[in-house]
């Protein structure tokens, strides 16, 4: 039986957000300072969020220490492929 624990990376948890369908979002980079460079636009697309590619996400599953699920609509998606 193993001694060490396993401890969340808290650094990630910080800086990522699950959604409820299990995708990891995040912050984009580049918005925090010297936003005079930039024009309106490319600022406006800085303050939303963005989606993780699913590399990304598996690898926030395993640093992260919880399973991020499928959303239900592919669940159900392979369900019917599998029945056929």
């Amino acid at each position: 039986m193993s001694k060490v624990k396993f401890r969340p990376h808290k650094g990630l948890a910080k800086r990522v957000r699950i959604t409820r369908n299990g995708q990891v979002k995040h912050r984009k980079a580049g918005g925090r300072h010297r936003k005079s460079l930039h024009d309106s636009g490319q600022n406006r697309q800085l303050r939303l969020g963005k989606m993780a590619p699913n590399s990304e996400r598996r690898r926030a599953q395993k640093m992260l220490g919880f399973r991020i699920r499928r959303p239900a609509a592919k669940q159900q998606q392979q369900a019917e492929q599998t029945a056929e």
